[in-house]
């Protein structure tokens, strides 16, 4: 009877250890605002034009950063100048009639959005659609020739939707990609933009 009293007191003691370490296991869920963490992204973003409104379009670069708070998502973009075309006599389309030489742009992003993080495994996948209003602004550098134009219609913006995949592995380092498309809201100008982002980024 002894025997069978110990045997009995060791299942009972070893019972709430495994329950404990089951717990512990990570399980695939939607995380709630109060256990959903913070991060901070940098990163850059790749951009190109859709339409054939400004004739062949080169790329451009942008630095971009982001911030998601729990369920919220807020980030932004900056493109420094550089050349977008240029344009020959000989080639004129609107909104470039008459201008001929180099047109340098440089241009703005915002965004806000929503951001759900789900847990898979010791994963946390971030899934964050979003709002996005682009200020582009044009400008021709050196002097105007005489027989030929000022460049005109130098401010142009732009709206749209996006979303941003995030993934913050188990030491809080964050690997994020996004893509967005936004359009153009004046004439004379190209259909939309393409802009493809990566980031690094940490959780706290």
């Amino acid at each position: 009877t002894m025997l069978l009293d110990c045997e009995e007191d060791e299942v009972k003691a070893v019972a709430p250890e495994t329950s404990v370490r089951k717990d512990l296991y990570p399980s695939n869920k939607i995380v709630s605002w109060k256990d959903a963490l913070s991060s901070a992204s940098v990163g850059f973003t790749v951009n190109w034009f859709s339409g054939k409104e400004w004739g062949l379009l080169s790329e451009s670069s942008s630095f971009c950063a982001d911030f998601i708070y729990k369920y919220l998502y807020a980030g932004f973009s900056f493109t420094p100048c550089n050349e977008l075309l240029y344009i020959h006599y000989e080639h004129d389309f609107p909104p470039f009639d008459r201008v001929a030489g180099s047109v340098h742009s440089w241009d703005v992003s915002g965004r806000l959005g929503f951001s759900l993080p789900v847990q898979l495994g010791f994963n946390v996948w971030s899934f964050s659609p979003y709002a996005t209003a682009t200020y582009l602004a044009l400008r021709q550098h050196g002097e105007v020739h005489p027989s030929f134009q000022p460049l005109s219609n130098k401010h142009h913006y732009l709206v749209g939707l996006g979303l941003k995949v995030q993934c913050m592995m188990h030491g809080r380092i964050s690997l994020g990609m996004g893509y967005e498309y936004q359009l153009f809201t004046g004439s004379n100008e190209p259909k939309g933009r393409n802009a493809l982002s990566f980031t690094l980024g940490y959780g706290f």
